[in-house]
């Protein structure tokens, strides 16, 4: 498949299986520049996005898809084409679209009563409906001033409800602050839900042994997870933002169990969080890579995690001690 025609099936998911208009995508090639203030605002949010960069000119190719809901509400999705249309290369078109179409919503054809009902419920009816979702403090901080959130690091850990219309879409939608006060609940108590629904939904994952498994529910060594000058990368299963499983309840115990020390979390986008003990010999060349761009999803944190039984603590600086270990600051 050529790339035009490959975003010409991009376009056809977009509208038939998800209810983009095709009359509201527009294609924006790599080097793209405008005087118009707006497409100016659009530029410099995908390259910060993706790129992590600041640039009047776009940095890759971008498909973006907008859509107006029944509501009212508008919706947009930024697709970088090139990066996926390189994947379905060496993956198959199937494969490599399954994260964008995990991201998706079909909003225009959602039932917008059954939602707002749900929106509306009281906590006990919509509790196992609540998730959390991974995004830069920084980044978003005007996005997420209104939501309930926790900070770790310089990442915001995003309190959002998952809701199913009448006809199977899937609804995602960030839960307000207000609703605290309307739902007499502390803050943390639904963050802490969230994240046991999520850590359900989309178990945590290991990339070891040569293979995808379970890591809450495997047996692994030392080995396993930090051999000689390997990445080992965490996730999650049938899911996207797998870099939130890092903060599942009982993956850094686990983790600091099998490494028998502390160790060092770098995210590479908000789905793939790198894992490393402090004897790994590739340990710095790791630590410099935090914050560089990976292919395969948004930026996240450039920042250097350090798990440890005290918890987890986050720096930009990084100090190798004498005697072994590492320091942030």
């Amino acid at each position: 498949m050529t790339y035009e025609a490959f975003i010409e099936e991009i376009k056809k998911i977009a509208n038939e299986e998800f209810g983009f208009p095709l009359e509201m995508m527009e294609f924006y090639p790599k080097g793209y520049t405008s005087d118009d203030l707006k497409t100016i605002r659009m530029i410099k949010q995908c390259n910060q996005v993706f790129s992590n960069e600041d640039s009047f000119h776009l940095l890759e190719d971008f498909l973006i898809l907008k859509m107006l809901g029944k509501d009212g509400t508008k919706f947009f999705h930024r697709v970088a084409t090139r990066r996926i249309y390189e994947k379905s290369q060496e993956l198959g078109f199937d494969a490599a679209i399954k994260p964008l179409r995990d991201q998706l919503v079909n909003a225009p054809d959602a039932d917008i009563s059954r939602v707002q009902q749900l929106r509306a419920a009281d906590y006990e009816a919509i509790r196992d409906q609540l998730i959390v979702r991974p995004k830069n403090c920084d980044m978003y901080r005007k996005a997420i001033e209104n939501g309930i959130y926790r900070k770790i690091g310089d990442i915001a850990l995003i309190v959002y409800q998952l809701i199913s219309d009448t006809k199977g879409a899937r609804i995602i939608t960030m839960v307000q602050r207000d609703e605290l006060i309307r739902w007499n609940m502390d803050e943390n108590q639904v963050i802490d839900a969230a994240i046991a629904n999520t850590s359900r939904l989309y178990p945590p994952c290991v990339f070891a042994r040569g293979r995808e498994e379970n890591f809450l529910e495997g047996e692994f060594t030392k080995k396993d997870i930090s051999f000689m000058g390997v990445q080992t990368i965490m996730s999650v299963l049938n899911g996207s933002n797998g870099a939130i499983s890092l903060f599942y309840p009982g993956v850094v115990e686990k983790m600091l169990t099998i490494m028998g020390d502390p160790f060092i979390a770098i995210f590479m986008n908000v789905n793939d969080v790198l894992i490393a003990d402090l004897e790994n010999p590739m340990l710095r060349t790791f630590i410099k890579s935090a914050g560089e761009r990976n292919p395969e999803g948004e930026f996240l944190s450039g920042r250097i995690y350090l798990c440890s039984s005290d918890g987890i603590r986050s720096g930009t600086k990084v100090r190798f001690l004498p005697g072994g270990g590492v320091r942030v600051d």
